[in-house]
This record gives C-alpha cells, sequence and structure tokens, in this order.
C-alpha cells in the first residue's frame, strides 16, 4: 500500500491541527506502512494515527522521540521533512 505517498498537504494540516512541532515522512515501497516521526507525546500517537488513517486512506506507523531511536535516524535520512515548510 506504501507504493504511493500520501497527499502532504493533508499531512501538514493534520499535523497543524495537532500541535505538531517538526513531521518527518518516509514511503519505502517494500513497506505496507508509511513511516512518519513527529515530536508529540506518546499518549497523542493513537489518535494521531488514526485521523491520519482516515482523511489519507493508507497505514501509518508514527514514531516519536520515545520510540527506537535507529528507526528515527532513518526516517530523518531517508525520509523527507515535510513539517514545517
Amino acid at each position: 500500500m506504501a507504493n504511493t505517498t500520501p497527499y502532504l498537504e493533508t499531512v501538514r494540516r493534520v499535523c497543524l491541527l495537532n500541535n505538531v512541532g517538526v513531521c518527518y515522512l518516509l514511503s519505502d515501497s517494500n513497506s505496507e506502512f508509511v513511516y512518519l516521526y513527529f515530536d508529540l507525546g506518546t499518549q497523542q500517537i493513537r489518535s494521531f494515527c488514526l485521523e491520519l488513517e482516515s482523511w489519507c486512506g493508507m497505514k501509518f506507523k508514527i514514531f516519536n522521540d520515545d520510540s527506537n531511536t535507529e528507526t528515527i535516524k532513518l526516517i530523518k535520512t531517508k525520509g523527507e521533512r515535510i513539517y514545517p515548510l
């Protein structure tokens, strides 16, 4: 499913509505998920993920500062910073 990239403006708007400071996106064609890193608290991950999936029609794996640091480094280096512009 992640053969395509979600509409970035939709992701940016959801980030804005949830007071996200920074967001990186990694869309890997070998994975069924789109990977996102953002700087929100762990308690907000579930609702943020559900909102994104409903707006974009794709599956997301979301990481924050409490997640695996190797995965975060991968997302930041191979991914794209989409928010803020």
